[in-house]
């Protein structure tokens, strides 16, 4: 039997931030940056960065599973004041499905949201999915 394999990896900081966003439109062809109100924050006494409170895994497409193929796709995301994932967009990746399964499943996870001096922000992130199948 066949098992899916399958990590992520949550990125904060704002230089990583920065070069994510930048490459996501670089790749996809959007001139938009992501809009003002989303800021990068360093985590401290008055700021915090935004907390995983649920997550959905993503699924390794069903159709790949034959090619045993391995795709590693980077999303970035705004987590809104009220803890939403929006704007998810990918940054890299080389398999359609597994870029479409990736943003499925961000788009269900939920954050407590970011601080800035106590007060909830929007906040830039990335994510990085690894898609693996293994098995006897």
């Amino acid at each position: 039997m066949n098992t899916r394999g399958l990590s992520f990896v949550l990125g904060f900081t704002a230089a990583s931030l920065s070069a994510g966003a930048g490459f996501a439109r670089a790749q996809s062809g959007d001139p938009r940056p992501f809009p003002p109100e989303a800021v990068a924050i360093t985590e401290d006494a008055a700021n915090h960065l935004p907390r995983v409170v649920s997550r959905v895994e993503a699924v390794y497409p069903a159709g790949l599973k034959a090619s045993g193929k391995e795709e590693d796709v980077f999303v970035v995301f705004v987590v809104t004041a009220q803890g939403e994932v929006t704007q998810a967009r990918v940054a890299f990746g080389q398999i359609p499905e597994c870029e479409q399964a990736a943003l499925t499943a961000i788009g269900q996870w939920k954050f407590t949201p970011g601080t800035h001096m106590g007060r909830p922000v929007n906040t830039r992130m990335f994510v990085q999915f690894g898609f693996r199948e293994t098995g006897p």
